[in-house]
């Protein structure tokens, strides 16, 4: 029985729809939703500010917020842009795909958990999902990285062999 869904979500289209559909289910089977989004350990690190000993923080920082079903809670600054504390420029794209969720949420009346998580993707959500003893993983076909993809292969397919859960690929 499905109670617990994670779905892992970069803001492309096929994640919206993998997010669609994890809120159909959820409302379906009564199960809680968690979003992911995973923040390329590669990428990352080159987006942290480097001390003047070179070195690198030893520990990523996680997030972990929840959403409501209406976009209002994120601070706007005169731009239109949403705001971050000091020290937080690193996640302004994390809070721009999670505003974009929150709007598919929003219009389906649903509230869900997020988490960002930094690592290699297929690693980071695989890893979540066990350890968060979630029932399912909802993941989009494509994500965001084409060009990755024909290199290396694409994280939902490492995730549909490597999750302890079923997994659902969504086009």
């Amino acid at each position: 029985m499905l109670k617990q869904l994670l779905v892992a979500y970069d803001g492309s289209s096929d994640s919206d729809q993998a997010l669609k559909k994890a809120i159909y289910l959820a409302k379906k089977t009564e199960s809680e939703l968690e979003i992911v989004f995973v923040e390329d350990e590669k990428k990352f690190a080159a987006s942290v500010q480097v001390e003047q000993t070179n070195s690198i923080p030893p520990a990523a920082p996680v997030l972990d917020s929840t959403m409501y079903p209406k976009t209002q809670h994120l601070p706007i600054n005169v731009e239109g842009k949403a705001e971050t504390a000091p020290g937080e420029d690193t996640f302004k794209e994390e809070e721009v795909i999670f505003s974009e969720a929150n709007i598919i949420l929003a219009s389906e009346n649903m509230k869900a958990k997020t988490e960002v998580l930094v690592g290699q993707p297929d690693k980071e959500i695989c890893d979540y999902a066990q350890n968060h003893n979630k029932d399912m993983i909802i993941i989009g076909h494509r994500g965001l990285s084409l060009v990755k993809k024909l290199v290396m292969g694409s994280t939902s397919e490492k995730v549909v062999k490597n999750a302890n859960c079923p997994v659902l690929v969504v086009k």
